[in-house]
């Protein structure tokens, strides 16, 4: 079935909190990061039409990471804790990156 390593690893269920309670927790303090701390980020931003002290190699390195990460959850590791906090992080990155370039 298409997608069953989604669902299994080893035969065994891959997203058991219980088997997994570090790699659940990661993924958690990620979507924080990525929908508190970015959005902020981005807002700020927006409104101040600025991005300050904002270094385009950061959050450009920050991007490469995240879209690394995403890849290697997705493709090889299939791992959702890996890849569910990326997506989110990958779109924000570039937005940030965007932003770096039209305020700067």
């Amino acid at each position: 079935m298409a997608g069953e390593h989604w669902l299994k690893a080893n035969g065994s269920p891959m997203y058991d909190v219980k088997k997994s309670p570090f790699g659940f927790a990661a993924m958690l303090f990620q979507l924080a990061v990525v929908f508190i701390g970015m959005p902020d980020q981005i807002y700020r931003n927006y409104i101040g039409r600025t991005v300050g002290p904002l270094s385009l190699a950061f959050i450009t390195l920050g991007l490469l990471a995240s879209a690394s990460w995403l890849v290697h959850g997705a493709r090889e590791a299939h791992d959702k804790y890996l890849v569910i906090p990326q997506i989110p992080a990958v779109i924000f990155g570039a937005i940030l990156i965007g932003q770096i370039l039209l305020y700067h």
